[in-house]
């Protein structure tokens, strides 16, 4: 594994390990039971307070991301695709963190204004379009887009060699992405109307 791709898995570590070493700094103001699922109205899932579980709520996902990208990292030897997965996998890690936060803080009755803006979907929504904005962009000019209209290929062998990626030069490789995309605003979309 080159450096860069340490480097990020050691800043989402730290983001996992300072989420978690947070959360146990407040456990006591948590209500019991406590909150584990949120819906547009506010908390609708609770469950006995224990402290493993508290802090298993916060580490979820940034504990998944830091796993994901480690796999990433072994898989991926281009050091620019290391560098971009990692800095969006970091990104997102806090992002979720802060997010989690914004909503236990809310939850356990503190109403500063920093945890309103966290625990909103609109914070979560924005950060998670500025990291993939990040992704395909690139770090120093290496996104994970390919773009090339000299080729004719809508599916182009990935430069490290690991799968396949869209030409996005090409209206097919849109046409590709909307197939996968719509389905899924689809059933987001009928979710919210139904509430």
């Amino acid at each position: 594994m080159v450096r860069a791709a340490a480097g990020w898995l050691a800043a989402t570590a730290l983001v996992l390990v300072a989420t978690v070493a947070f959360a146990a700094s407040y456990f006591d103001a948590v209500p019991d039971p406590m909150p584990v699922h949120w819906g547009a109205d506010g908390p609708d899932g609770f469950q006995a307070k224990t402290l493993a579980g508290f802090l298993g709520l916060h580490a979820l996902v940034p504990g998944i991301l830091l796993v994901v990208q480690a796999g990433c990292a072994a898989v991926i030897r281009v050091r620019g695709r290391q560098h971009a997965i990692g800095s969006f996998m970091a990104g997102m890690s806090l992002v979720c963190a802060l997010f989690v936060h914004g909503l236990t803080r809310t939850a356990a009755g503190d109403d500063a204004a920093v945890w309103q803006v966290f625990s909103s979907v609109w914070f979560f929504l924005a950060g998670t379009v500025a990291l993939l904005a990040w992704l395909v962009l690139g770090f120093r000019g290496s996104g994970v887009v390919y773009f090339d209209r000299d080729d004719g290929r809508v599916l182009v062998e990935s430069s490290d060699g690991t799968g396949v990626t869209l030409n996005f030069a090409r209206p097919a490789a849109w046409g590709i992405l909307a197939a996968l995309l719509v389905p899924v605003g689809l059933v987001t979309l009928l979710a919210v109307l139904a509430d």
